[in-house]
């Protein structure tokens, strides 16, 4: 059963491009991504059930994208991200763990492997909690009182036992291009020719994600001259190409490059 499941995703020491190659992996499984730490990463995997199968064929299909990706690392999943997250940071390679089995592969991990406030950590040594099994057997109460409710939110995952919606890293996509001139252009007709493909391709990109632009910004590379820049706020948010083209347009010719 895959519904409500999670798959993490771990790759040990990732680089910057590693983290940006293990983001993109994410993503082209799942356009929801909680991004935990650079080198960490946990999607949703129930919508992948009708097209890839059960959990261990999508597990499998992620270990091999991320070969194609170049990247190796560990894979957990479980029903709830937190878990997931905990054993692909301390199982090698893939992990799953099915629905209410979590203490029996992760009850003999120390606490420490928790997201867990070294202060925290301390006091649960002393009262003889070194793993989250020993954790997860402490009476509730006495956890809330003493640690407060992050503290109880760690004991209930030590049990298995908690559930919380991904937090999904925002999608951010830069709306910007170049064209390059083979000669100059020193007339605004081809001028506008050229913008209104890259307005065109750029509001494109707008509506594939359900975005508006605000803020409208050219610059135009000169002969002899230092570059011109204009920027346009727009009276509203909007995706319309040929309104933009225009705005651009009446502003080149109240403010014409050198």
């Amino acid at each position: 059963d895959v519904s409500a499941m999670y798959a993490a995703i771990h790759i040990p020491n990732a680089s910057p491009q590693t983290a940006e190659d293990l983001l993109a992996l994410a993503r082209s499984f799942s356009p929801l991504v909680e991004r935990t730490a650079p080198d960490t990463v946990v999607i949703p995997i129930a919508p992948l059930r009708k097209l890839l199968g059960p959990p261990h064929q999508i597990a499998s299909e992620l270990a091999r994208r991320a070969s194609e990706y170049g990247l190796e690392g560990n894979i957990g999943i479980a029903a709830n991200p937190d878990t997931a997250l905990v054993a692909a940071r301390n199982l090698q390679g893939v992990t799953i763990i099915p629905r209410g089995d979590e203490s029996r592969y992760t009850g003999s991990f120390r606490i420490e492997t928790l997201p867990i406030a070294p202060e925290t950590c301390e006091v649960l040594r002393r009262w003889g909690a070194h793993t989250l099994e020993d954790f997860s057997l402490l009476p509730d109460d006495g956890i809330l009182e003493r640690l407060g409710p992050a503290a109880a939110y760690l004991q209930q995952l030590a049990r298995g036992a908690v559930s919380r919606p991904l937090k999904p890293t925002p999608l951010i996509t830069e709306y910007e291009d170049r064209f390059e001139l083979e000669h100059e252009v020193a007339l605004i007709e081809p001028l506008l020719f050229i913008l209104s493909r890259l307005l065109n391709e750029q509001v494109s990109r707008l509506a594939a994600q359900s975005m508006a632009a605000a803020e409208l910004r050219l610059t135009l590379d000169l002969q002899d001259h230092d570059p011109h820049p204009r920027m346009l706020k727009l009276p509203f948010p909007m995706r319309d190409a040929k309104a933009m083209l225009k705005l651009l347009q009446l502003d080149l010719e109240a403010h014409p490059p050198p």
